[in-house]
């Protein structure tokens, strides 16, 4: 186990090398089609609403790119907004900042979902990479709903709405979705500082584990290549070595240190605000995530290989 997290950190030590330009996956897709939601957004909420200044990057939930932005970097894809908010879709990424899994709003998931269709005459390319990682927004505010019971119908809603969204891409054709998880709750500076941190976990992992079970029903249900990454039990892992890294302040954040995020040297903050990390955070985020997705298509070309020997072998 010690043997595979070093390796993970080899990786994230050499990722600046590898990175720009690199296209890692053996299938060939034409595009990637990002439907998120804080995490993600590239401008989207923006448009519509404006942005914070620095040391916020360009209309981006942290102070430099986020997951998408190196995950979109590391297969050779664009990661432009989609400025579906405000006119014809432009770009390839709809996130959407504080959008929900579990909405029904312009912004919410399946505005996301009917924007990315309805530029295609209500068809999904069949040969796009699609990115659905989005559910993030339910989770904290079920994790800020102080009644129990209406903190897992939050996580219900948001689970719904996933399942409904994976079948409608399916339906219009879409052939690859990948649906990571989310991550704990419990570890952010709000849970630490309101000592709550039993109670975001707990929360995260309801969540995940619905999710999870809904994801299992996907996979019998549907004739898709439904991608998983466990970025819970991932960041579970990466927060014991978190040092290892350079972080120094791991449980608080910029902001609480100051208002105005004048808090010196961001690059030791592994979170920039309550719940939001910095982009360093994010480098390693869309690193594990790549990793996770590459050992995917490599696994997935192997058992293809067999597949067709064995196939050349009966004809034969």
């Amino acid at each position: 186990m010690k043997e595979k997290w070093n390796a993970l950190c080899a990786l994230a030590v050499l990722a600046g090398l590898l990175l720009p330009g690199a296209t890692f996956a053996d299938q060939e897709f034409s595009q990637l089609i990002i439907i998120s939601g804080s995490l993600s957004d590239v401008g989207n909420y923006a448009s519509v609403h404006g942005w914070r200044p620095a040391p916020f990057y360009k209309y981006r939930s942290t102070n430099g790119p986020n997951i998408d932005d190196f995950f979109a970097e590391a297969l050779n894809f664009p990661d432009e907004p989609s400025m579906h908010l405000v006119g014809p879709v432009k770009g390839n990424n709809f996130a959407v900042f504080q959008s929900l899994a579990g909405g029904h709003g312009p912004e919410d998931l399946p505005a996301q979902i009917q924007a990315y269709l309805g530029s295609r005459g209500g068809k999904a390319d069949p040969k796009a990479l699609h990115l659905l990682l989005i559910g993030g927004s339910d989770v904290i505010n079920a994790f800020l709903e102080p009644n129990d019971a209406k903190s897992s119908q939050i996580l219900d809603a948001a689970v719904d709405g996933m399942e409904h969204a994976i079948k409608t891409l399916a339906a219009a054709g879409a052939k690859t979705i990948y649906a990571p998880n989310f991550t704990d709750l419990g570890a952010t500076p709000y849970a630490v500082k309101n000592h709550v941190e039993a109670r975001g976990r707990r929360i995260s992992v309801e969540y995940n584990t619905k999710y999870s079970k809904m994801l299992d029903r996907m996979d019998h249900e549907l004739h898709i290549d439904l991608i998983r990454w466990d970025f819970f039990a991932w960041s579970e892992k990466f927060l014991t070595h978190v040092h290892e890294f350079g972080f120094t302040n791991t449980t608080g954040s910029c902001l609480a240190e100051s208002p105005t995020y004048q808090c010196g040297d961001l690059s030791k903050f592994l979170f920039l605000d309550d719940f939001f990390p910095t982009a360093r955070a994010h480098r390693l985020f869309g690193i594990a995530m790549t990793e996770n997705f590459i050992e995917h298509e490599k696994n997935a070309g192997s058992k293809a290989t067999k597949t067709a020997t064995a196939s050349n072998s009966l004809v034969k």
